[in-house]
């Protein structure tokens, strides 16, 4: 078994992981075949090299025959844990890859999602306070405003905030160029 061999794929399958598109989802895809064909040629490179076996590490493509994908998700978990393993069996002496474990990375990037949540939010929340100050605004924008604010908390994310908004804007009849003057979009 030659080391530098099993550091070529190692270093291989980082590279993968690391030019993987971000995400905006948990069901964000991409086409299997690129993707997919190359992490498994490089695992059964792997498996010859050190003659064990990181088959469940394989990426396994969705869909039709014609037409498959894998989620970007699914192909960052199977090369994290990969790559955690081969460094802890292989290069522990080393840095760990990407400066931590990709738990590390989901906590900072949930951490990042739910601050601009927060922002985005509050930011909603002052602009519906400053408007329904306004004497100008009318009965059906005072209605939409006020129906927004109470709703607010129950509020999860922006997609939420966001279909909140247009649901009740719908409702009520305000247009979306109405919406864009309230808030000033």
């Amino acid at each position: 078994m030659e080391i530098n061999q099993i550091k070529a794929v190692y270093q291989e399958l980082q590279g993968y992981l690391s030019q993987l598109p971000p995400t905006k989802g948990s069901y964000d895809s991409i086409d299997f075949v690129p993707i997919g064909t190359q992490i498994n040629s490089a695992i059964d490179e792997l498996n010859t090299i050190t003659e064990k076996n990181y088959d469940k590490f394989k990426i396994k493509g969705e869909g039709n025959y014609d037409s498959q994908y894998v989620y970007i998700t699914t192909v960052r978990t199977n090369l994290g844990g990969l790559i955690d393993r081969l460094h802890a069996e292989y290069f522990e002496q080393e840095n760990r890859p990407f400066g931590g474990s990709p738990q590390t990375v989901i906590s900072n990037n949930q951490s990042q999602n739910q601050t601009l949540n927060l922002t985005l939010f509050l930011e909603i929340q002052s602009k519906i306070i400053n408007k329904l100050q306004d004497p100008n605004l009318e009965a059906n924008e005072k209605g939409f405003l006020e129906k927004i604010k109470e709703a607010l908390p129950t509020t999860n994310d922006a997609l939420g905030l966001f279909s909140l908004i247009l649901t009740t804007a719908n409702q009520l009849g305000i247009s979306v160029e109405k919406i864009k003057q309230l808030f000033g979009f």
